[in-house]
């Protein structure tokens, strides 16, 4: 028997995602901030908020993705390709000591 979940079994909820940038990939490129993969992203049109979780987690940042129900597949792969494409120009271009702090 295939015990892979499927959509069927789908209970409705918030359409909310979040994610945050690895530990690794933090420790390898400490000058790329999440804040600053927030805002260029605004800069494409995108609104993914960057923030701080509730006391006790509040050293931990999420980036906070409200999907649209009337998102289509190409948006999606769209947006993906995007914070691909931001964050690998962001760590072949930045170092420690040229990073811009892009925190409004």
């Amino acid at each position: 028997m295939n015990d892979r979940k499927t959509s069927a079994g789908y209970d409705a909820g918030l359409p909310v995602v979040a994610f945050s940038l690895s530990d690794d990939f933090k420790k390898k490129c400490p000058h790329v901030k999440q804040a600053a993969v927030s805002n260029l992203l605004r800069a494409k049109q995108y609104i993914i908020p960057n923030y701080p979780l509730p006391p006790n987690e509040d050293k931990t940042e999420i980036l906070r993705v409200a999907v649209l129900e009337s998102m289509s597949m190409d948006q999606l792969d769209r947006f993906i390709s995007d914070i691909c494409a931001l964050t690998e120009k962001l760590t072949e271009t930045l170092t420690e000591t040229d990073a811009v702090d892009l925190v409004v």
